[in-house]
């Protein structure tokens, strides 16, 4: 997989829709690094 793509899809075997993606290691590091901050931030968790 290229390191730059998303690959994905949307299933709806009923409602609401789901997606299914694959995302490279460099992009779920990136987004839990992010989420971590935000939660160390009392204010922006509300």
């Amino acid at each position: 997989m290229n390191e730059s793509m998303i690959q994905g899809q949307i299933i709806r075997p009923f409602s609401p829709a789901i997606g299914k993606y694959k995302l490279s290691d460099d992009t779920i590091t990136t987004l839990n690094n992010h989420i971590d901050e935000i939660l160390k931030d009392e204010n922006k968790i509300d």
